[in-house]
């Protein structure tokens, strides 16, 4: 954490008084834009960065696939697809970004939001899928198990969860007028 900033997989992010609904109202439509967007522009490459993380993550999920048996086939094969998912639509928003710029700030606000929830599961997923010390199948099940427990939600359901919200964060961009583009 940086003096009074959240750091999550964006660098970090400005503390909610000084990133607040009415800068975002006055930023998407067309209010002044300061310096401060900039860096906001600058800080939301953290989704490049978590695309790639998510892609990390879905390696590891492919070789514990390859690995195991059958029966535990489908249940990795459902998180993978999740989590490439998830990897493909913060690539896309990234890509987006420039294009609509005026939308950015709402963008943001809503990223800060989901990324802390995505980061933390993404980095526990890798603690696990990287552990060179336990054979897959131990890694899958601990992993599974434990991830499984948190929220009273499974880790499918979880990612099915972080893909609808980033879904809708693309169309949510790319949705404005000719107003948006710049």
């Amino acid at each position: 954490m940086v003096a009074g900033r959240y750091c999550y997989g964006l660098r970090c992010l400005p503390p909610s008084s000084e990133f607040n609904n009415a800068s975002v109202i006055n930023a998407s439509f067309g209010g002044a834009l300061t310096d401060v967007f900039a860096v906001r522009m600058e800080g939301l490459s953290g989704c490049w960065q978590e695309a790639q993380r998510a892609d990390r993550v879905a390696e590891g999920l492919l070789r514990t696939r390859t690995i195991l048996d059958l029966e535990f086939y489908d249940q990795i094969s459902a998180i993978l697809r999740e989590v490439e998912s998830t990897s493909r639509l913060l690539r896309d928003l990234h890509d987006l970004f420039p294009i609509y710029r005026s939308r950015v700030p709402i963008i943001f606000y809503y990223l800060h939001v989901i990324l802390p929830s995505l980061v933390r599961t993404l980095k526990e997923m890798k603690f696990y899928l990287d552990n060179d010390n336990l054979p897959a199948r131990t890694q899958w099940t601990l992993m599974s198990n434990r991830l499984n427990e948190q929220g009273g939600i499974t880790l499918a359901a979880r990612f099915a969860l972080f893909v609808e919200f980033l879904v809708q964060l693309v169309r949510l961009l790319s949705r404005c007028g000719k107003e948006c583009v710049r």
